[in-house]
């Protein structure tokens, strides 16, 4: 073959030391002593190495087995064509050579880049080297301890140094903790005393313009009502909302008759002892000239006679009053806002109705300091701190009942679940107005 890759036949006398004994007598995968005749030039005559592929008894029988069965062609290594005298041929033996020079270059080229990373080092080293001399910095020598003891006391572990350090930094922060804390309690007084002062302001001033009234009138056309009169009026005013949580005390002498105006504290009823309630009385009476000072307990629990917030005595029960209120039971109005979410036609459920109501007859900081019982919450029964919130009032529950009642009338629905379970639809409501605070003072505080 000698590298070209092309079948020849030649006769097996031409192979050296092959006697076969049939067609099958030869080992495909050894190298054989093939002499060569070539026609072309005498020079290229000689014994090559060659591999069997094939033989037959004659020359036309072997092409007819050529045709018949695929040559298969077996590797041989370069090693196995070495000749028996230990000459190799020319093909063999250039091909050791080219692979000889590219081990030769391949250890040159490693050889070289061995060089050039040895050289890359070393500078980097020098690099570095010059970097640390350079942040290098000499130590400063320790003062000398004016200690007379064998120990010096001027010098402490640098493990009590990072303790002292991170209990200062631990007070540090808990002293800018609290003076932001105090900056909001601040700011929340401020605000607290601007409402206080406002409501003081506007309390002061309608005494002051119910104090001109009483001047203006004759004191000896003045003719106290009768004892019917006063307790029909009472009885008008105590359908009125009330301004102030104050609890209602008996008069100092019980024949002496109490006039129901506002009065925000004991200061300003002694500043103006005359009060005069002349929008509670009906316009064919006078209004009579009383001394709260005298006649009247400082603890009276004033009410505000605003005939705008109210209806008449004798209003129907669940009815408009034609003034912005509307009117539920027994002298309690509400708006006519809140009335309309609670009567709307679209609302079918009788828990919304109930929590609508709590809602208008408490509103959102009544409901958010009461609970439904008036008891500490189990959650808060192994606190011996805890305080119980103060009970809603059973009057306004009752109205609730009523007025879930007549909304079940009205819309034709069953209520009586909703009632039998009030309790929970009750606390539900006041959890959820408790939320709704929290969150606003989350959202403030970011």
């Amino acid at each position: 073959n000698d590298g070209d890759n092309k079948l020849h036949i030649v006769p097996v006398r031409r192979v050296k030391d092959l006697h076969p004994a049939d067609e099958e007598d030869f080992d495909p995968k050894a190298a054989y002593s093939v002499f060569w005749d070539d026609p072309g030039s005498a020079a290229n005559n000689g014994y090559y190495p060659a591999q069997i592929l094939m033989m037959a008894e004659t020359e036309e029988g072997l092409r007819e087995k050529q045709k018949v069965a695929r040559v298969r062609k077996i590797p041989i290594p370069v090693s196995e064509f070495e000749e028996e005298d230990g000459t190799i041929s020319q093909t063999t033996a250039s091909r050791k050579g080219k692979n000889k020079q590219k081990e030769q270059q391949q250890a040159a080229k490693a050889k070289a880049y061995a060089g050039i990373l040895k050289a890359q080092l070393q500078t980097f080293r020098k690099k570095n080297e010059a970097a640390v001399d350079a942040v290098r910095t000499t130590k400063k020598p320790r003062l000398e301890s004016s200690s007379d003891s064998g120990s010096d006391d001027g010098v402490v572990a640098e493990s009590q140094l990072v303790l002292a350090k991170q209990n200062a930094r631990h007070w540090r922060q808990r002293y800018q903790d609290k003076c932001k804390e105090n900056e909001k309690l601040h700011d929340i007084i401020k605000v607290q005393h601007a409402c206080i002062d406002q409501k003081l302001r506007s309390v002061h001033d309608l005494v002051e313009a119910q104090v001109k009234t009483a001047q203006q009138i004759p004191q000896s056309t003045a003719q106290p009502p009768s004892k019917g009169q006063v307790a029909n009026k009472i009885q008008a005013l105590s359908n009125l909302q009330p301004i102030f949580a104050a609890d209602r005390r008996e008069c100092a002498s019980p024949d002496a008759s109490c006039a129901s105006s506002e009065l925000p504290s004991p200061d300003i009823a002694h500043r103006s002892p005359i009060v005069a309630t002349r929008s509670v009385w009906a316009s064919n009476d006078r209004a009579p000239v009383v001394n709260v000072a005298e006649t009247c307990s400082p603890q009276v629990r004033f009410v505000r006679p605003t005939p705008t917030h109210g209806c008449s005595p004798g209003a129907a029960p669940f009815s408009d009053c034609g003034n912005g209120r509307f009117h539920l039971k027994r002298g309690a109005t509400i708006s006519v806002e809140q009335a309309n979410k609670i009567f709307n036609p679209k609302a079918v459920k009788p828990k919304v109705a109930a929590k609508e109501t709590a809602q208008a007859l408490w509103g959102s900081e009544g409901l958010a300091e009461r609970s439904y019982s008036g008891k500490v919450a189990p959650k808060d029964r192994k606190d011996p701190n805890a305080e119980a919130r103060k009970e809603l009032t059973p009057e306004k529950v009752r109205l609730v009942i009523e007025t879930v009642s007549h909304w079940g009338l009205v819309k034709n629905i069953d209520v009586s679940e909703t009632l039998a379970n009030l309790s929970t639809v009750l606390s539900e409501k006041i959890q959820d107005v408790r939320k709704q605070f929290k969150r606003r003072a989350l959202a403030m505080e970011f």
